[in-house]
């Protein structure tokens, strides 16, 4: 594949911005779920969260592309990375919520194909249906990071084939009709011995690729300043009756190629702050369905569930285990890039 230099440009925040707009939509839809909120414009508000994670997927996608057009890049180097960036505090996540089952409710039932958690270990959650959905397919919000792992796995590929800005809008085209397709399919499943596998085929990597294939399509048009085009096919799309979550994935494109190399001023700590949330995101991303549960578990020890107490109690342990453990991802990343890579991820 022939790599060329990308167009030099002044650092653009716009992707710092993403991340955190996707990590407080995130929590938000989580905490919608585990706390009493007044109000259900505020609930339904918070609810929305949900689709921030295919915000995820586009800027992945984005960044991915991106580093293929670098002046030394090679396949190989490309997997360092990402194995460098996701693996490591992706293991320590699991390994964290399985040590947190195994300690406060004695494990979960067996897993119908003798996996158990290898399943997470190999990213085979949203791929292998089971007879517990919430246990080996989505356990503590894993579900996304087979998406990931899948289209991180298949980028060298994909880049060699839809490497144009045409190229990758017929290829997000092809998405949404195997999304569709597969939709219907999973209208037609039942759980008679599999559990929620309509849900599990929607959250399916196939499924899921349409977001990604935005964020592909997305760069060429930036690349080749194909913009005006680009914009005509997301709105044309937002205007078809798509998923929600594809929608939020539109409005991520929409601002990226409004806002991505426009002369972006912030200073002093809004910028440190902002940098600082950016950066962690992914460590709060992975933990805080798990700080969650153990806050749940530790406040219904202590007080009567659905008290003011007890509500107080769950979120301050939430609080406190999400630090502790994003301090512990964080210390794991870290130990990771020193054995292995001593250059910071792109």
């Amino acid at each position: 594949m022939e790599i060329s230099t990308e167009r030099k440009c002044s650092r653009s925040y716009v992707f710092d911005y993403l991340r955190v707009v996707a990590m407080f939509g995130v929590l938000a839809v989580h905490l919608s779920q585990q706390f009493p909120i007044p109000g259900s414009l505020l609930k339904r508000t918070m609810g929305m969260g949900a689709h921030c994670v295919q915000i995820f997927f586009v800027i992945s996608a984005y960044l991915a592309c991106g580093y293929f057009f670098k002046n030394g890049a090679t396949t190989i180097g490309y997997y360092k990375r990402r194995a460098l960036r996701i693996l490591p505090t992706y293991y320590a996540a699991i390994i964290a919520a399985m040590l947190w089952v195994e300690f406060a409710t004695n494990g979960y039932n067996p897993d119908i194909f003798h996996l158990g958690w290898t399943r997470y270990f190999l990213a085979l959650n949203t791929i292998l249906p089971s007879a517990d959905f919430w246990q080996w397919n989505n356990a503590f919000g894993f579900w996304t990071m087979t998406d990931f792992i899948f289209f991180y796995a298949t980028v060298p590929l994909l880049i060699k084939f839809f490497n144009t800005f045409l190229k990758c809008s017929i290829f997000f085209f092809i998405c949404l009709l195997v999304a569709r397709l597969s939709h219907y399919a999973g209208s037609m499943a039942t759980d008679t011995i599999f559990s929620h596998l309509q849900q599990m085929i929607t959250w399916s990597p196939l499924v899921q690729m349409a977001p990604f294939a935005l964020g592909m399509m997305t760069y060429f048009a930036m690349r080749e300043d194909k913009k005006s085009y680009a914009a005509i096919i997301l709105v044309a799309t937002a205007m078809l009756p798509i998923p929600a979550a594809l929608l939020f994935s539109i409005l991520t494109c929409l601002f990226i190629l409004t806002v991505k190399e426009a002369d972006v001023h912030i200073h002093g700590r809004k910028r440190t702050l902002l940098q600082f949330l950016s950066k962690y995101s992914f460590h709060i991303y992975l933990t805080h369905l798990l700080s969650l549960d153990i806050g749940s578990r530790i406040a219904m020890h202590l007080f009567t569930p659905s008290t003011l107490a007890f509500y107080a109690a769950k979120f301050l342990v939430f609080i406190s285990c999400t630090f502790i453990l994003c301090l512990f991802l964080e210390i794991i990343q870290r130990l990771s890039n020193r054995m292995f890579s001593p250059r910071n991820e792109f």
